[in-house]
């Protein structure tokens, strides 16, 4: 008998934007409400992470075309009122495409803003994203550095 749990990837985008992320505050009737986190969220049947993640994007924001980058991170999570283990992926994404990168529209949260890497550090955030803080603040000041 095979013992393999599966388990999925949830994408998600580390956009930065003049050394600022963007984050997004979660609902109230989910898990962890009132969290703020990087916007991304589930793959479709027949979707890979990265097309999920693009979809994902102009669903909850309104941005399209993305440009998808380097996985930035990879942090094991669970959820309450989720069954099963599931692993966030944190990617990079650029706007450079995107053709009216103006503010992003709120479409499936109930804050959304860019936050610096001090801001960041003292933030409200999803567990996944309190792991792996550290080292997306890194990521912000390199590109500030560039």
């Amino acid at each position: 008998m095979n013992d393999t749990k599966q388990v999925s990837i949830v994408p998600v985008a580390v956009i930065v934007e003049d050394g600022r992320i963007l984050l997004t505050q979660r609902m109230p009737n989910v898990a962890f409400p009132f969290t703020w986190e990087c916007p991304g969220g589930k793959i479709e049947r027949g979707e890979t992470p990265e097309q999920a993640l693009a979809r994902e994007i102009e669903e909850e924001l309104g941005f399209a075309p993305i440009r998808i980058g380097d996985i930035l991170a990879e942090t094991p999570a669970t959820a309450p009122g989720m069954s099963g283990e599931f692993i966030v992926r944190y990617y990079a994404v650029f706007l450079d495409e995107v053709e009216t990168a103006e503010y992003p529209e709120m479409r499936a949260a109930v804050g959304i803003g860019y936050f610096g890497p001090y801001e960041l550090e003292h933030l409200n955030v999803t567990p996944s994203l309190i792991i792996e803080r550290e080292k997306i603040a890194k990521y912000m000041r390199e590109l500030a550095d560039v």
